[in-house]
């Protein structure tokens, strides 16, 4: 036993002073690669990095407090323009009185909003020329807004060249040309640098297995960016704060976030993704952002649909959130659902007697919400009881953390939700108090609005809604557009008319309210459910 380090602090910390050869034999049968002591461990992979954290912490238990961390600069969003002069022919804007198209870019994460007016009938991409900035990774699905209705599938997605429309004919691939007269709303958010999606193909640590592990080690690096996971960060933080010699955080330099596509978030068909398109499913700070193309599962229960077979619990928000979808179908309009506590699901209404077995396009961003003010204030404690002093030892380390790293070393967010006492109430019903949700992210130098609504109507429906008037706080001082999905409550009978629409925030005509406009008017018997979803910089 002598080729097993042993310390005596650490025995007496164990409760193993007396017994050293029942130490030496736990570590015979669960050996570590140890060089000049625990402290000082090499982490050779991702299951030694909880103990790098643990060991990290007590460096700084072990250390006088740490001298006041000057805080992190946080950069500030690019603004890039593009001069209605560069649109295509046959784009117009939707506001006549803009100038300019805008995007915003954080470190790799592009938000962008753009507002069409078709004046004759068009396929191809909106712009003469796209800046190079923001050119994404690989092409990235739309999910668009219109008020063509259901006889036209507009179709589109995000390349080098900019953004390419069409409408489908059978496929996601296949396009044609819009009719005229059409009003587009294409909005989300995109990044430029993701980890990519790829698959071990061999036993790459030798364990005998092809699993999540190998995985990890082939994205671990992928074209020259590393990609970082949450516990990997945490130990950089606790390093930097220690003092030892790593590179220091810069927030202005894009990491490659971790794509979850790469670990158990699973499609129901065998991981079918659309060809030449971006898979991704990332987690920044707050905020999850998803875009992929993929096939539902041909097995519903009244037009509710899977597409994942298993999904992450890091990616599984407090609340639900809706998002509308595209499918090539001209007789389907749908949304997909993110969960809490099950995988996501998708729901369409039943058009023809067919079901959509082509691609359909995902895309959405959405934020964590916090939890509510007195869940936050409850003081929640473990019930489990160590059952040994060396149990004691460990829980200290995975409960509570001796000495907190101090705030300022981390990204800070603050969460504010806009009141929901805004919304129209007659008109509207809410499909619960929790799916009408606009938060405002505060970065203490950016701040970014997201909103999240699932709103019901019953009667008769004109062509323009009125949803809610603006406070100061989330106008965004320009007239934005976002796509916006209705549905029918469900019926057994199929549904001829599926209409579009789209969603105007400050209108030419009246800026300081949102609309939904519709492609046709509604007489509904049933409640009509609208799904809206976005985000834009103020």
């Amino acid at each position: 036993m002598s080729n097993v380090y042993t310390d005596e602090a650490l025995l007496d910390a164990a409760g193993l002073s007396e017994f050293p050869e029942l130490y030496a034999y736990i570590h015979e049968c669960e050996p570590k690669p140890i060089v000049d002591g625990i402290a000082n461990q090499i982490v050779v992979g991702p299951q030694y990095l909880q103990d790098q954290v643990k060991d990290n912490d007590d460096k700084l238990h072990a250390q006088p407090t740490p001298q006041p961390i000057v805080p992190i600069e946080i950069p500030q969003v690019e603004i890039f323009k593009i001069p209605k002069s560069q649109s295509a022919a046959n784009c117009q804007m939707y506001n006549p009185a803009d100038e300019y198209f805008y995007f915003y870019k954080l470190r790799n994460k592009v938000v962008y909003n753009i507002g069409l007016y078709l004046s004759n009938d068009f396929m191809g991409f909106i712009f003469t020329n796209f800046p190079e900035e923001l050119w994404p990774f690989s092409k990235h699905a739309l999910v668009l807004g219109d008020d063509v209705g259901h006889k036209q599938k507009v179709m589109g997605y995000i390349s080098e060249k900019g953004f390419y429309l069409g409408v489908s004919i059978g496929s996601v691939d296949q396009v044609t040309s819009i009719k005229g007269n059409t009003h587009i709303a294409i909005a989300g958010v995109y990044y430029t640098d993701y980890e990519p999606l790829k698959r071990a193909t061999y036993d790459v640590n030798g364990d005998g297995k092809i699993n999540s592990v190998d995985d990890w080690y082939v994205n671990s690096v992928i074209d020259g960016m590393k990609s970082v996971s949450e516990v990997q960060y945490v130990a950089q933080k606790q390093a930097e704060v220690i003092g030892d010699e790593t590179q220091p955080y810069d927030p202005s330099m894009p990491v490659s976030l971790s794509n979850y596509f790469n670990n158990s978030t699973i499609l129901v068909n065998n991981n079918t993704f659309g060809p030449l398109r971006a898979a991704y499913f990332v987690k920044e700070g707050p905020i999850c952002t998803f875009n992929f193309q993929a096939e539902v599962s041909s097995q519903h229960v009244n037009n509710v649909f899977k597409v994942f077979k298993t999904i992450d619990s890091d990616l599984q928000p407090r609340l639900a959130k809706f998002f509308p979808i595209k499918t090539s179908f001209t007789s389907f309009a749908g949304m997909i659902q993110i969960n809490g506590n099950d995988t996501p699901d998708v729901v369409v209404n039943q058009g023809f007697g067919y079901y959509p077995m082509d691609l359909c396009v995902f895309s959405g961003s959405y934020l964590f919400d916090p939890q509510p003010q007195e869940s936050n204030q409850s003081n929640n404690v473990s019930n489990v009881e160590p059952i040994s002093h060396i149990d004691s030892v460990i829980m200290q380390h995975d409960v509570t953390p001796s000495l907190p790293i101090p705030p300022s070393v981390f990204p800070q967010y603050t969460v504010t939700e806009v009141s929901r006492d805004q919304i129209l109430a007659l008109a509207y019903t809410p499909y619960d108090l929790d799916a009408f949700k606009i938060y405002i992210i505060d970065d203490t130098v950016n701040k970014l609005v997201m909103f999240n609504m699932h709103l019901r109507q019953k009667g008769f429906i004109d062509v323009k809604q009125y949803v809610l008037s603006m406070s100061e706080s989330i106008d965004p001082k320009r007239t934005l557009l976002f796509p916006v999905m209705i549905l029918y409550d469900f019926n057994t009978d199929p549904i001829q008319d599926i209409p579009s629409a789209y969603l105007t925030a400050a209108d030419t005509d009246n800026p300081s309210r949102w609309h939904i406009h519709i492609s046709s008017e509604l007489k509904a018997d049933k409640f009509v459910n609208y799904y809206l979803s976005g985000s834009y910089f103020v």
